[in-house]
């Protein structure tokens, strides 16, 4: 099973007829969206995806980048999102074992969250 980097979204008209292949070791992406294990040489799981998930759900929001922990939360941008601090807390964090571990918890969350 492969993980995506979330950071790759866009490519030019040519490249996308390009074929890439990789190998299990190689690496592709862009290094502010890649998960700290993705980083470290690690093992990477689907979990990588989630952080990478979180990472984007805060700048889709922000418009700035989360970099590590102490970020501005959501809601000092707008209050009506502030259900969204803590889930983006716990699908960024730094270890695998301690962010959310499924997408259907996400999924959940977030249902929860835009019904308040």
């Amino acid at each position: 099973r492969r993980s995506s980097d979330f950071g790759i979204a866009h490519f030019a008209e040519p490249l996308m007829r390009t074929l890439v292949q990789t190998g299990r070791h190689d690496r592709i992406g862009s290094f502010q969206y890649a998960a700290p294990e993705r980083r470290s040489n690690s093992t990477v799981t689907h979990l990588a995806d989630i952080y990478s998930l979180g990472v984007i759900l805060y700048e889709m929001f922000t418009r700035t980048i989360l970099q590590g922990t102490g970020h501005r939360p959501v809601a000092a941008s707008n209050l009506e999102l502030s259900f969204l601090d803590p889930i983006i807390d716990l699908m960024a964090q730094q270890s695998p074992e301690n962010r959310i571990q499924t997408i259907v918890e996400v999924r959940g969350i977030l249902s929860v969250g835009r019904s308040k």
